[in-house]
């Protein structure tokens, strides 16, 4: 994940709870940083605009079984996998001709992450009262 800063002094970023903290590496403009954690949250002070936050982890695949109609003729389990929180497959699929294709993201199951560009609004100053 890159995080580009326009003109941020302090930003707080967001960890799932899924990930490896002991794993992670944060850089800022390409230099290892140490990690300020308050909660859930990494926090980054004193930042300078134009700064880019560079913050990597591994990102695990689990298996977890679910039970659809649990103690009725029409019981189902499932087997869901999950890469971080994202769910890229269920098995068993339906097979009948008017059933959907769900979840098959086979190309979130690569090593390397597919990134996205956004950009989000920062006001030009603090509104106080509206």
């Amino acid at each position: 994940m890159v995080i580009g800063n326009l003109a941020a002094r302090r930003i707080a970023v967001r960890i799932p709870f899924w990930v490896d903290t002991a794993a992670m590496r944060v850089s800022i403009a390409g230099k290892p940083m140490e990690q300020t954690w308050v909660g859930r949250h990494l926090v980054f002070e004193s930042l300078n605009p134009g700064d880019a936050i560079t913050i990597t982890f591994p990102v695990p695949e689990t298996a977890i079984r679910y039970t659809v109609n649990a103690h009725t003729p029409r019981e189902q389990v499932y087997t869901c996998t999950f890469r971080g929180s994202t769910l890229v497959d269920i098995s068993p699929r339906d097979t009948a001709l008017t059933g959907y294709p769900l979840y098959q993201r086979q190309h979130m199951r690569a090593e390397k992450t597919p990134m996205k560009e956004m950009m989000r609004f920062v006001p030009g100053r603090v509104v106080l009262r509206w």
